[in-house]
């Protein structure tokens, strides 16, 4: 099993992918089959980069996805 899979994918344009785990998430170009790259690089975090929080919190392990 592939500990490293997405928990969640959402299909922001007929070309691009985002991925989510956990608090971070990726930006997939399909045409290309690669990451997008960008600066800072994926994976970004949710709160900082998705819903643009000025700071980040501690992530709560206990209720972290396993």
């Amino acid at each position: 099993m592939c500990t490293n899979a997405a928990t969640t994918s959402y299909d922001h344009t007929n070309s691009e992918r985002l991925l989510f785990k956990k608090d971070k998430y990726t930006r997939v170009d399909l045409k290309r089959k690669r990451v997008d790259s960008v600066l800072p690089p994926y994976p970004r975090s949710i709160a900082k980069y998705w819903l643009g929080c000025e700071t980040e919190q501690i992530p709560d392990n206990s209720r972290a996805e396993k």
